[in-house]
């Protein structure tokens, strides 16, 4: 920080102030909170599912840095014991829940939850078992759609768990939109592509040109290839497909994933490819075999079967049971409707 914020900062100019877990930890930061400890009306801690021992694994397991600082911040509450604190989280569970205040040293009884079903009932959900690992039998369709509709098609993002399989479907793409992978009347450049590939070993330049092209109603990306790299932090508002070519490792995951489609209300679409070896121990953890087992069987909705889940404690068991007012729940409800 400068000077000048510093010292606006001491004066008391300020009646929010934010601040990464890695700056408050600074010895500037540090200051400013023991000098105004008692000033201070609430401590709000966002993405607080990034104090919980589950979320440290799920990144091991993704292999990715999980950033330490985000634990530090119990030493930030135990400088503001009387100080209220907020905890935000879009999606938990309940054991992430019990981690998050045993992290912070609350008490049980001292919590109140304000929780909402992490529904989203314009997504329809579908669970596909596919015998090969053929794209064209299982991705053509949509295919078919960039082939036709170009620049136009519907928006989508095509989730593959490992990086190799993100470049063999997208140059699978690439090769069979020929001229139809760039958008139409624009020269064959790297800018007016209609498909993109996003994974942690992409350059930074061409992750920030992705991320900020296609968010843009007007932008000529119509599809991106990615890991789970892809999404974090990027607010995609009109996606109309997640497909999943494989299946998360977990549940939170995929219902994180699937939370990047439809976010301005449309009505979205999210499909996942079970296809063989792709349910193995070693890929996904106990839950979600369970529920991708149940998802071949038809035994329960899909949808039902997820927000079950990550049910906790305030949220409406009767919201559980409305997926019969859904027009188009799931691949399962939709069979019992016929």
């Amino acid at each position: 920080m400068d000077k000048e914020t510093v010292a606006d900062l001491h004066k008391g100019l300020f009646t929010l102030v934010f601040s990464s877990p890695e700056a408050i930890m600074s010895p500037t930061w540090w200051e400013w909170v023991r000098l105004n400890r008692k000033k201070i009306a609430l401590l709000c801690i966002d993405e607080a599912h990034c104090l919980t021992k589950c979320h440290v694994k799920l990144l091991s397991n993704r292999g990715e840095t999980f950033r330490d600082h985000y634990l530090s911040i119990t030493e930030l509450g135990s400088r503001l014991p009387k100080t209220p604190v907020m905890m935000l989280t879009a999606t938990a569970t309940p054991v992430m829940v019990e981690q998050i205040i045993g992290h912070m040293h609350l008490k049980q009884d001292a919590v109140v939850y304000v929780t909402l079903l992490p529904d989203r009932p314009n997504i329809h959900l579908e669970v596909k078992t596919v015998n090969i690992k053929s794209f064209e039998d299982t991705l053509g369709w949509y295919l078919a759609e960039l082939k036709s509709k170009v620049d136009s098609a519907p928006k989508a993002i095509i989730y593959a768990r490992q990086v190799d399989q993100v470049g063999e479907i997208y140059h699978w793409l690439m090769r069979e939109l020929g001229s139809s992978a760039f958008a139409i009347d624009t020269p064959a450049e790297v800018h007016n592509r209609t498909v993109e590939m996003y994974h942690a070993a992409t350059d930074v330049d061409s992750q920030r040109r992705i991320a900020s092209t296609i968010a843009d109603t007007t932008s000529s990306i119509r599809c991106v290839v990615a890991t789970i790299a892809f999404g974090l932090g990027i607010n995609i508002s009109n996606v109309d497909y997640v497909l999943h070519w494989g299946p998360s490792g977990d549940i939170m995951s995929y219902w994180q994933e699937v939370g990047r489609c439809a976010r301005d209300g449309r009505v979205g679409k999210a499909i996942l490819y079970i296809y063989p070896g792709s349910i193995d121990k070693r890929r996904v953890d106990e839950p979600m075999r369970n529920f991708l087992l149940s998802a071949q069987t038809g035994e329960q909705c899909i949808r039902k079967s997820i927000l079950q889940f990550l049910f906790l404690p305030g949220m409406n068991v009767k919201s559980l049971e409305h997926c019969s007012a859904i027009p188009s729940c799931c691949s399962v409800c939709n069979k019992e409707k016929k």
